[in-house]
């Protein structure tokens, strides 16, 4: 925004000159946003990536445990994670973290 104490104080020059600034700040605030969005992009697919295994992992567990098929074991999982609205990869993580925590029976 521009201000002036007199009215129509703006002329021809100084409205191209706030023009050509108004589009330098556009680009600038444009490429910004691309910036922060290709940021959490990449954000979100590591963390798809690292979850991934996890839920490899949890897969595995569910298999050995009641002989289903993977794609039934991941039914599984998703359906506990609408069950509990939470999300898969949390599931999978306590799962995985349950299953491989060593019973006082296993060690020697």
């Amino acid at each position: 925004n521009m201000y002036s104490r007199e009215l129509d104080s703006f002329g021809t020059s100084e409205v191209a000159a706030a023009t050509r600034f108004a589009t330098q700040a556009a680009v600038v605030l444009f490429n910004a946003q691309s910036y922060n969005a290709a940021v959490e992009l990449s954000e979100q697919l590591r963390a798809a990536i690292d979850s991934r295994e996890t839920i490899d992992l949890s897969r595995g567990i569910i298999i050995a445990n009641t002989r289903c098929t993977p794609d039934e074991a991941f039914r599984l999982l998703v359906e506990q994670s609408q069950h509990t609205n939470t999300k898969i990869r949390d599931i999978a993580a306590r799962l995985v973290a349950t299953a491989t925590r060593r019973h006082p029976e296993d060690s020697s």
